[in-house]
């Protein structure tokens, strides 16, 4: 892990890193489209609709590298609440540091409670 990093709740001013970084998903999934405008209109909508979701972002340095983001369904199955990760992704030169690991930690933390 590194030291001075910073694991916090996304704001909207990330909204352009974490673009950034869902396009590095979408570039290894032959399935999917990078299209900036629509990723970032679906991050408006997750600020927009607090409730039922989590945004994390790992900064390092003053610099986001990595994001994760969850959100609430109900499970006919479970008959209850399960949470969907939609976007798990650290910036591949920090990859393998438990970055994406100590993510989804908190977003566990955040769906049990």
């Amino acid at each position: 892990m590194l030291t001075n990093l910073v694991l916090r709740k996304a704001e909207r001013k990330d909204i352009e890193a974490m673009v950034g970084l869902i396009s590095l998903v979408f570039a290894l999934e032959e399935d999917f489209v990078i299209d900036d405008a629509k990723q970032r209109q679906g991050l408006e909508m997750l600020f927009l609709h607090p409730a039922g979701r989590y945004l994390l972002v790992a900064e390092y340095q003053g610099v986001i590298i990595g994001m994760c983001s969850a959100q609430l369904l109900i499970s006919t199955a479970e008959g209850g609440w399960k949470a969907l990760v939609e976007d798990v992704v650290v910036r591949k030169e920090y990859r393998g540091k438990g970055i994406g690991k100590s993510m989804l930690a908190d977003i566990e933390v955040w769906a049990k409670s």
